[in-house]
């Protein structure tokens, strides 16, 4: 056939060739290929990391929200939590709260999340609030003029739960807040003001 082309004229056909792919080009496919499952692995890796942490972020976060962090109402303590000369017994008794003068009808808020498991009237402590937060934990709000909350409510941390007065036993407007761990008062003092990282060494 090449030598009919030569004695026709035509010029001459030059061989074909078959693109096989050389030794060089084969082993950049399979590091490329190696390259892409390498860091799919580490993206999946990556992203159950960040799940992890997500899931350990919310849980901080729900036990942060469930432990009392905040005031009730800003003000200076009147009367902390020790022995005292009871005002209307006149005898020395100790005194499981803290007393923070405020004026009438001022907001009184949960220091943290729970459920409401009292609300009315309760001798001494006037018109009180008392919420389980779980973990052991209550928190209880004295002397209050009206109660904006029911037995049995849910309530946010941060949430108005009344607002403030004089009755009970009170020589003046002002909050009677306290803390109870497994049934027993803790000083609401190193409780407040706390943040997510603090709030941990309560947990």
């Amino acid at each position: 056939a090449q030598q009919l082309r030569e004695m026709l004229g035509l010029p001459r056909r030059e061989p074909l060739r078959k693109n096989f792919p050389t030794d060089s080009n084969i082993r950049s496919e399979v590091q490329i290929q190696s390259r892409i499952a390498y860091l799919r692995k580490q993206l999946s890796i990556a992203q159950s990391k960040q799940y992890e942490v997500l899931a350990a972020a919310e849980i901080q976060g729900a036990h942060f929200a469930s432990i009392p962090s905040t005031w009730p109402i800003f003000g200076p303590i009147r009367s902390g939590f020790a022995w005292r000369m009871h005002p209307f017994l006149g005898r020395m008794e100790f005194h499981a709260g803290i007393d923070v003068p405020t004026w009438y009808g001022a907001p009184i808020r949960a220091t943290a999340s729970g459920k409401v498991v009292y609300a009315g009237f309760a001798r001494g402590y006037g018109y009180a609030v008392m919420v389980d937060h779980g973990n052991g934990y209550q928190t209880l709000y004295g002397h209050n003029s009206q109660l904006m909350v029911e037995q049995g409510n849910s309530v946010a941390k941060g949430q108005i739960l009344a607002r403030a007065g004089q009755s009970g036993w009170a020589t003046g407007v002002h909050t009677h807040y306290e803390i109870r761990h497994n049934g027993i008062a803790v000083n609401p003092v190193p409780y407040l003001d706390l943040n997510i990282r603090t709030a941990s060494r309560f947990w």
